[in-house]
């Protein structure tokens, strides 16, 4: 999660200036927001990296797990993004000033993808896991 809201945070909210995190107010207050997300952003990145720096210590660590996650992470973090902080809540739209429909509808399908391709290298990943942890004749 912390590297699509990293994302999500340089490119619309710094490099495009589409929005802020919180739009409902000034545009200071729009900053100050934007630079609380940005923290969190890195935050989340530097304490995911650290736990897998601790797991390829341990050699535990599996890149298709890894990836999972991220997808996973990435998709939930755009869509509840797009539905609830931008829609339900509507502290902030992707952009103004424009029909927000093909916006909207881009940035919520792209949600759906990341999330459907996690959660189903999730599953692949576990049935891998699975048929690897049970005995073969041989050593049964």
């Amino acid at each position: 999660m912390g590297t699509a809201a990293f994302i999500d945070e340089m490119v619309f909210h710094q490099l495009l200036h589409w929005h802020h995190f919180y739009d409902l107010s000034t545009s200071d207050v729009g900053l100050v927001s934007d630079g609380l997300f940005h923290a969190f952003s890195w935050f989340a990145t530097v304490a995911s990296l650290l736990m897998v720096a601790a797991l390829r210590r341990e050699h535990t660590f599996w890149g298709a797990a890894f990836t999972a996650g991220w997808l996973t992470g990435a998709g939930f973090f755009q869509l509840y993004d797009g539905l609830v902080q931008h829609k339900v809540m509507g502290i902030h739209q992707i952009r103004y000033g424009v029909n927000l429909v093909p916006y909207d509808v881009t940035w919520n399908v792209i949600a759906a993808v990341l999330l459907l391709a996690g959660i189903v290298l999730w599953i692949v990943t576990a049935r891998r896991a699975g048929r690897s942890a049970k005995p073969t004749r041989a050593q049964a």
